[in-house]
């Protein structure tokens, strides 16, 4: 059986070289994930989450993880546009 700790953990790895974090909402749904698909390159995101300060401060917490290897975001893909998955890419990219 799973720990408390590992249940709660928002960064996962869910297969190699793919990552998954869990990005709670201020709004329904209560969460959302935006993923890390390894490249040559560095690691490609996937959406990015709502724009503001809760959202921010946990993506800034993991995209620091050892299981990065140091390696820096080298695109952003967002699947559509809602708030909820376009809404950091301004401030991803700067």
């Amino acid at each position: 059986m799973a720990s408390i700790e590992a249940a709660l953990e928002w960064l996962t790895e869910v297969a190699p070289d793919i990552l998954r974090i869990r990005v709670q909402l201020p709004f329904p749904p209560s969460e959302v994930s935006v993923w890390l698909l390894i490249a040559l390159d560095g690691w490609t995101l996937i959406d990015s989450g709502v724009a503001d300060a809760p959202t921010r401060a946990p993506i800034t917490h993991d995209l620091a993880d050892p299981r990065l290897s140091g390696r820096s975001i080298a695109r952003l893909l967002l699947t559509h546009f809602n708030p909820e998955h376009v809404g950091l890419a301004y401030w991803l990219r700067h």
